[in-house]
Formats: C-alpha cells, structure tokens, sequence
C-alpha cells in the first residue's frame, strides 16, 4: 500500500471516530457564519457575505485550527451550507497556500452533486462553488 492511500484510510477512519458538525447561522438573511465543530469543540469557522441578492455568497474569512488542517473540514462546511441553502453560489477568492490546497482537494472529490467554476474576476482566480440540479 503506498503511503498516500495508507494517510487517506488514516483520515477516513478518524473521521469516522469523531463526530463531525457543521453548524451554519445566518444573521440578516446576508452573513452566514459556519462553525465547524468536531466532538463538541469548535476547531474552525467560514464566514460568508451576500452580494445583496441573498443567492451569491462571497467567503470573508476561514480558520480551521492547525491540528485539524488537511482533514477536509473545510470543504465538507461548504457542501454542507449548499445541502442546506442548494439555491446559493460560494464566491472564494482567497489565494493563500492553504486556500489553493483546500480548493484543489475539494474539486478532486466533488462527485457530480456540485460543481466548482474557475472565472476571472478583476484579473484574478475566482472560484465559484454551487450544487447541481
């Protein structure tokens, strides 16, 4: 067994052991503030504003706590805000390390229930998130 399948059965079975919660709040109909919660403590959070129109979202800010970076937390949060909201899109124009690495991981595993787009914007990357219909 390579040692990148033998990490990935390592990460599934922890995620198995823990008990992982996505907890999404939205204030004003226009933030949505997500916690991600992992055995009752919380270990990061997204933010995301809308564009006014209650449909687009752009993320405002992530932290996912050091030790539990590379899990996917992140990214379950995101399909998990579009299973509860299917009608939005997820704007994300970070370009840190961390970020590119969170996206490049989510675009690997999406499936065919969502679905990411690579735009520019203002000559940068944007990546735009929503769940297929």
């Amino acid at each position: 067994m390579k040692v990148s399948e033998f990490r990935k059965l390592i990460r599934e079975e922890i995620r198995r052991v823990l008990r992982e919660d996505i907890r999404v709040t939205k204030k004003n109909g226009d933030v949505l503030e997500i916690d991600i919660v992992v055995d009752d403590v919380k270990v990061g959070n997204v933010d995301m504003e809308s564009w006014d129109d209650g449909k687009t979202y752009t993320i405002s800010g992530s932290n996912i706590d050091e030790k539990f970076r590379g899990e996917g937390l992140y990214g379950i949060a995101l399909l998990q805000v579009l299973d509860e909201y299917p009608n939005i899109s997820i704007y994300s124009a970070f370009r840190s390390p961390e970020a590119d690495r969170a996206w490049t991981a989510l675009m690997q595993k999406l499936g065919n229930k969502y679905s990411i787009e690579q735009i520019k914007q203002d000559r940068q990357l944007v990546y735009v998130l929503t769940k297929n219909k």
